[in-house]
C-alpha cells in the first residue's frame, strides 16, 4: 500500500491529467488509486466523473453508488450522480434526484442552483427561476450565482425584468465583458433599445469575440430598422468556421424579416453540417429552416424539419392526466358566484385561447391604447395557485369568499408593478383558459377575451414553433388533437354555464381590424383610441413566437395555411375527430 504521500501524488497526478481533459489517463490513475484506497469516497466520486466523461456511464453509476453506499451524505457524491443522470439526457431522473437531496439540504444555494439549470433544461423556466431566486437569498454575495439569476430571468422572459441584479453585476464587475451583454439583453427586452445598444457595445469593447453580445447588437439594430446593418455586423462571424449558435439565430431572424428564405435555407443548413450540436440543440434552427422552407413552398422538406425539431419532446405530455384534471376543472366550477361591484381601481384583462390563436396579436392592439398595461404572458396566476395546500382545483372549496378576493389582490399587486396609471393590464398566458372559474371568484371585475382560430391552422402553427417541455403537447400530433378536444370542451363549459368570456375569432380580426377591436376595447371597458389601430408600429417586443408577425399590418395571409399539410396532418386529424375543419373551406 502506497504512503499517504504517493497517494497524494497519485491524486495530483489525476488532477492534471482531469484538467487537461485527458479523461483516458485520469480513468487509469484513480484506478491505481483506488486500489490503494478502495473506500475512499473523494476517489470514486472523481472516478464516477471521469467515467461519465468518457461515455461510460453503466461503470459511473457503479463508482458514484458505491460512494454514495459509503457516505449517503456527501454532497459531492449526491451532486455527481446528479449529473451522471443530466449527461444522459435523464433530466427527469436527475430533476428527481436533487428533489430528493434539496429535502435533505433545503438550504443549500448550490443544490437550488444546480436543479434550476436543469429545470431551465426541461423548459420549466419559472420553477428554474424560482430556484435561482431562493439560492441569491441564501448566498446573496455569490456574483456566480447572482449571473445565472439574471440568466435564468431572462430565459423567463417575463416582462418588464428587473434590470436591478445585471446593473450590480456590472457594477461589481466592471471589465466583464459577459455581464455588460446579460445587462443589455435584459434592456433590449425591456425595450430600451438605446440602453442595450450601449451595453452591447461595451461588452464588444471589452470582449470583441463576445458573440452573445454581437447576436444581440444585430438584433437591436433591426428591430430598428436597420436589417442591413444588422447583417453586416454579423457576417463576418457568421462566415468564419466557428459561429455560435446564437449569431446564427439573429442571423436567419433577420433574413427571414427580409424575406430571403432561400438564403436563410442554405445558410442554416451548411452551418448545421459543421455545428456538431445535438438535434435538441439545433431545435431553434430547425423551426427557423421549416418556416423559410415553408414560405417557399416545399412543404414536404418544411414539414420534415419540424418533425426534427419536436423530436425532443415528442413523448413527454400525458393525455390522461390533462383530461383528468380537466374533468376536475368541470366539476368544480360549475357556474359562476354572484358578484357586486368591485372598488378596484385595476381591470385585469386576461387573454386565453389555444397557443398560436392570436392572442399575442390581440394583445399588441391593446397595449397601445394609453389606458392599457400589457404584462405578457404573465406567470402570476400559475403561481398562486401552485402556492395553495392540497391539490387543484379541489382546493378552492376550502376557501371562503375573502380568501379568493385576497388572492386575487396579490395577483393585482403581482401584475401592477409597472402599471403606472393604467386602468387595465393585460396578461395574456394562454394556457388560462383552464382557470376562468378561478378568476371568476377571485377577480369579479376582469374581463376575459378568448381567441378562437381554425383548428387545423392553429395546431400546425404550435407544431411549427419551438414550445416548452411544459407544452409538449405540441410536439406530437396525436397529443396535440386530443388536447385541443379538450380545449374546446372546457372552452364549451366555461360558456354553458354562463360565464362572461367574449370570443374573438381571428380569421374575423384579420379580416375586419377596425371593427374588432372596437368591439373588443368597447367590451373591456375602455373607450375607443385610434392607437389600437397602430400596433405594428409600437417598439414594445412580444416575448413569444409571434414578435415578429406583430411588427405587420394585420393580414389573412396564415388563413388555412395548414390546407398545404392535409396528408401530413392526418394524426391530428384522426384526433380532432369531429372537430377537424372542412379540407376546403
Amino acid at each position: 500500500m502506497p504512503s499517504p504521500s504517493g497517494l497524494n501524488q497519485t491524486l495530483a497526478q489525476a488532477t492534471r491529467h482531469i484538467e487537461s481533459q485527458q479523461w483516458d489517463k485520469a480513468e487509469r490513475i484513480l484506478r491505481r488509486a483506488l486500489k490503494a484506497a478502495p473506500d475512499d469516497v473523494g476517489i470514486l466520486s472523481r472516478l464516477a466523473a471521469v467515467q461519465a466523461r468518457l461515455g461510460n456511464y453503466r461503470r459511473a453509476m457503479d463508482s458514484i453508488n458505491a460512494a454514495i453506499k459509503r457516505d449517503p451524505d456527501n454532497i459531492e457524491s449526491l451532486t455527481t450522480r446528479v449529473d451522471i443522470l443530466a449527461r444522459q439526457a435523464r433530466i427527469g431522473d436527475a430533476i428527481e434526484s436533487t428533489n430528493g437531496i434539496i429535502q435533505r439540504f433545503p438550504d443549500n444555494a448550490g443544490l437550488l442552483a444546480m436543479r434550476s439549470g436543469l429545470l431551465l433544461h426541461a423548459g420549466e423556466s419559472n420553477a428554474a427561476w424560482d430556484d435561482m431566486n431562493r439560492a441569491i437569498q441564501l448566498d446573496p454575495d455569490n456574483l456566480d450565482l447572482l449571473g445565472r439569476f439574471v440568466d435564468t430571468t431572462i430565459a423567463r422572459g417575463i416582462v418588464p425584468m428587473d434590470h436591478g441584479p445585471a446593473d450590480r453585476l456590472v457594477k461589481a464587475q466592471p471589465f466583464e465583458a459577459r455581464n455588460h451583454a446579460r445587462l443589455g439583453t435584459v434592456l433590449r427586452i425591456n425595450d430600451d433599445l438605446p440602453g442595450a445598444e450601449a451595453a452591447y457595445r461595451e461588452a464588444l469593447r471589452l470582449d470583441p469575440r463576445n458573440t452573445d453580445s454581437l447576436a444581440g447588437l444585430a438584433d437591436v439594430m433591426e428591430s430598428a430598422g436597420q436589417s442591413s446593418e444588422a447583417l453586416d455586423v454579423l457576417r463576418p462571424t457568421i462566415e468564419s468556421d466557428r459561429s455560435p449558435l446564437n449569431p446564427m439565430l439573429s442571423w436567419t431572424r433577420i433574413l427571414s424579416r427580409l424575406g430571403r428564405h432561400d438564403e436563410l435555407v442554405r445558410d442554416a443548413r451548411r452551418w448545421i453540417e459543421r455545428s456538431g450540436l445535438t438535434t435538441g440543440q439545433l431545435a431553434p434552427l430547425l423551426f427557423r429552416i421549416g418556416n423559410a422552407l415553408d414560405a417557399l413552398g416545399r412543404h414536404d422538406e418544411a414539414f420534415e424539419a419540424w418533425t426534427a425539431g419536436n423530436t425532443p419532446f415528442h413523448d413527454r405530455w400525458n393525455d390522461r392526466v390533462h383530461a383528468e384534471r380537466t374533468d376536475a376543472i368541470i366539476a368544480e366550477f360549475t357556474s359562476p358566484q354572484p358578484h357586486g361591484p368591485s372598488s378596484d381601481a385595476t381591470t385585469p384583462i386576461f387573454i386565453v385561447g389555444m397557443f398560436r390563436s392570436g392572442t399575442t396579436l390581440l394583445e399588441q392592439v391593446l397595449a397601445t391604447h394609453p389606458a392599457v398595461h400589457a404584462v405578457g404572458e404573465s406567470p402570476a396566476l400559475p403561481a398562486i395557485i401552485r402556492s395553495l395546500s392540497g391539490t387543484y382545483p379541489g382546493n378552492i372549496r376550502e376557501l371562503d369568499p375573502a380568501a379568493l378576493r385576497k388572492l386575487g389582490q396579490t395577483y393585482l399587486e403581482r401584475i401592477s408593478v409597472d402599471a403606472a396609471d393604467a386602468s387595465h393590464v393585460t396578461d395574456k398566458l394562454p394556457m388560462n383558459y383552464m382557470n376562468v372559474g378561478l378568476i371568476d371568484r377571485m377577480l369579479p371585475q376582469a374581463r376575459i377575451l378568448h381567441c378562437r382560430r381554425d383548428a387545423l391552422d392553429v395546431c400546425l402553427s404550435c407544431y411549427s414553433n419551438q414550445m416548452t417541455s411544459t407544452l409538449a403537447f405540441t410536439s406530437n400530433l396525436e397529443s396535440m388533437g386530443r388536447t385541443y378536444v379538450q380545449y374546446r370542451r372546457l372552452m364549451d363549459h366555461w360558456s354553458n354555464a354562463g360565464y362572461e368570456v367574449l370570443d374573438v375569432v381571428y380569421e374575423d380580426l384579420v379580416g375586419n381590424p377596425e371593427a374588432q377591436s372596437r368591439r373588443i376595447v368597447e367590451w373591456t371597458g375602455l373607450d375607443w383610441d385610434p392607437a389600437c389601430l397602430d400596433y405594428h408600429r409600437s417598439k414594445r417586443i412580444a416575448q413569444t413566437p409571434s414578435m415578429d408577425q406583430v411588427r405587420q399590418p394585420m393580414h389573412t395571409r396564415s388563413i388555412h395555411r395548414s390546407r398545404a399539410y392535409w396528408d401530413h396532418l392526418a394524426p391530428l386529424r384522426a384526433a380532432l375527430g369531429d372537430l377537424t375543419p372542412d379540407r376546403a373551406p
